[in-house]
């Protein structure tokens, strides 16, 4: 087993961080123990508590990391040039759906792993959740130029939630119509893809007929 001095605090943090990350990718957040993290790194379990005083802490900062991923993600998609409004919007929901497939338990950890109690103490976990609508309201400020900040803001929210709702309800299974059982996924996720694209394409054609108030 290592001894405690053969890394600094910031090195055995990252390294607490990535064999949790592995345990989770494996057997899900719920399977994580700082007794398996302890055996995976060859530190004794009190370690990991003097590093992360809870393993709700650790949970924040794994989904911290999870964020952050998807934040590159759907920026890169939002910054790219091509494309309308409407099919913009879609390739940045597109993007969301493709993200919640391939790090799926990560995903599933920001909605599933109990955190309320240390996220008053985290501050800068707030700020990450609210950094994941500046893709959005990228496209929407681009294309709504001169309009009301807040409007922005609230369009934003809302039609994330909305694209954010389907893709959960198909990722966990828990609409018959967005069936994402092992034989019906294909035909599940096209369905999720038609919903998305019929819900941005009501938005897209409300916006011209709605008056934004200043």
């Amino acid at each position: 087993m290592a001894r405690r001095n053969d890394h600094s605090r910031e090195e055995l943090k990252e390294l607490i961080l990535d064999a949790a990350w592995d345990i989770v990718a494996v057997n899900g957040a719920s399977s994580l123990t700082a007794r398996g993290i302890g055996e995976k790194i060859g530190y004794a379990a009190g370690t990991i508590y003097n590093i992360f005083p809870a393993m709700e802490v650790l949970h924040l900062h794994l989904n911290a990391r999870t964020m952050d991923m998807l934040f590159e993600k759907l920026e890169k998609t939002a910054c790219k040039k091509d494309g309308t409004f409407e099919e913009k919007l879609f390739q940045l929901a597109c993007s969301y759906i493709r993200f919640s497939e391939r790090y799926h338990p990560f995903w599933m950890a920001l909605f599933t792993t109990d955190i309320q109690g240390c996220k008053k103490n985290h501050s800068w976990y707030e700020e990450k959740i609210e950094k994941i609508f500046e893709p959005l309201e990228m496209i929407l400020k681009q294309y709504l130029r001169g309009k009301n900040a807040r409007q922005i803001e609230a369009d934003s929210y809302i039609l994330w939630s909305s694209v954010h709702g389907l893709v959960y309800l198909w990722g966990t299974g828990k609409s018959s119509y967005l069936e994402a059982g092992q034989s019906q996924r294909k035909s599940g996720k096209r369905a999720l893809e038609k919903a998305i694209s019929l819900l941005i394409s009501t938005y897209v054609a409300g916006i011209s007929a709605r008056k934004i108030t200043v």
